[in-house]
């Protein structure tokens, strides 16, 4: 036995909600990429600068080993 399901259409603030939750993540990234270089300068001196401003280790810095073919 299935439990009944009203037959009621979304509206308006169901369109909202949607289309906020979908537009955030793209929006807060745009706005945030131009300052990450300005952080990163900031906060140079802090230990794990790179992991707390951009939520990864710096790659550039570490050091890579070779590949063997």
């Amino acid at each position: 036995m299935s439990p009944s399901v009203s037959a009621t259409r979304a509206g308006l603030p169901q369109l909202i909600v949607l289309l906020a939750g979908s537009c955030m993540p793209v929006l807060g990234a745009v706005l945030l990429f131009p300052v990450l270089p300005r952080m990163s300068e900031h906060f140079a001196a802090t230990p794990g600068a790179a992991v707390l401003v951009r939520g990864r280790p710096d790659r550039s810095r570490a050091v890579r080993p070779h590949r063997v073919y």
